[in-house]
């Protein structure tokens, strides 16, 4: 962001990105899920990332409240599809113990059991932490993730075949990044570099590569703006530049639908935070989306105007999202 002397004057920082499910619609339907038709079965893949977000937040045998609401959310999302799964696998006669995947279909309800033991414990105080055995409570949570896989795909077969070589085509083997710089918002056809590279002002843009490998061996792959560099702009006459910065406490990018996070908005004056000098009433976020009929609701709402910070949930959220804020300067 450029530094200048605009007393009085309103500064826009782009703040927070959340991508829908309407961008990158093939990757995003093969790391989210995979339905039939019918919309009666749903195979999870991307379970690592699952499990890197069950393993952050009991790494250290503390839950503290705000990892509590993270598994909180993994554990809604597998209660959500237990009946349906139980449902299709009655149907299918895989409770009868002469059925093939009889077998399968009870080592589904006992580790989902096992699970739902342990969590519902945790889930009694949300607002204060909890001593755990985080190793334990991870390894229930991955056993469960591989029994639901193998009740889905056996689920799958029951009423479509072999689903194997089906899945092969998007069953996502590895995801990988690369990155580039450029004095030019022109999208760079290499993109190559493995660390991040350092922005300057003569190479103000920087690139990401995502390359995704599915099982059969075929990739795609995108590339999207990450970050811009911010010139540093001449001190006005009376002496003063100023700076306006938004934090997220969550990350700056997110996919639908894990987005929780909260922004800040603070400003700099010749270096030094002024934030807290400012009324509330100076502040202003606004959303944009592909919907400005309701960015404008959003935007004029009282969650948008008048606050330093504001929190950001899923609900907040339409498709491609980005959130900025603007501060009208007195000082």
């Amino acid at each position: 962001m450029k530094e200048q002397n605009l007393a009085g004057k309103s500064f826009v920082v782009s703040g927070l990105k959340v991508i829908g499910a309407d961008s990158r619609s093939r990757a995003e339907a093969v790391k989210t899920a995979v339905r039939s038709s019918a919309g009666t079965w749903t195979l999870q893949l991307q379970y690592a990332d699952l499990e890197k977000r069950v393993s952050d937040a009991v790494a250290d045998n503390i839950l503290t409240p705000k990892e509590k609401k993270e598994l909180q959310r993994q554990w809604l999302a597998i209660e959500g599809m237990y009946g349906t799964l139980v449902e299709q696998a009655k149907m299918w006669g895989l409770d009868n113990e002469s059925d093939d995947g009889h077998t399968s279909y009870q080592e589904y309800l006992s580790v989902y059991d096992a699970l739902k033991a342990a969590v519902d414990k945790l889930f009694y105080d949300m607002d204060s932490q909890s001593t755990i055995d985080g190793a334990a409570l991870q390894a229930l949570f991955q056993t469960y993730y591989v029994r639901d896989t193998e009740l889905n795909k056996l689920l799958y077969n029951k009423s479509h075949g072999d689903v194997e070589g089906k899945l092969d085509a998007v069953y996502v083997k590895s995801i990988d990044y690369t990155y580039a710089v450029t004095a030019t918002q022109d999208q760079p056809n290499v993109v190559t570099s493995q660390t991040i590279p350092t922005m300057s002002e003569e190479n103000k843009y920087l690139w990401q590569k995502e390359v995704i490998t599915y099982k059969n061996g075929t990739t795609h792959e995108y590339i999207s703006l990450l970050a811009v560099y911010g010139d540093k702009g001449d001190t006005g006459d009376d002496g003063k530049s100023f700076t306006v910065v938004i934090e997220s406490t969550n990350g700056s990018v997110f996919r639908m639908p894990d987005v929780s996070t909260t922004l800040f908005c603070r400003v700099y004056v010749n270096g030094g935070e002024v934030t807290d000098a400012i009324d509330e009433s100076a502040f202003r976020w606004t959303r944009k989306t592909d919907d400005a009929q309701s960015d404008e609701s959003w935007n004029s709402s009282s969650k948008a105007i008048g606050h330093r910070t504001v929190d950001i949930t899923p609900d907040d959220c339409h498709g491609r999202t980005v959130f900025d804020c603007s501060v009208d300067l007195e000082i």
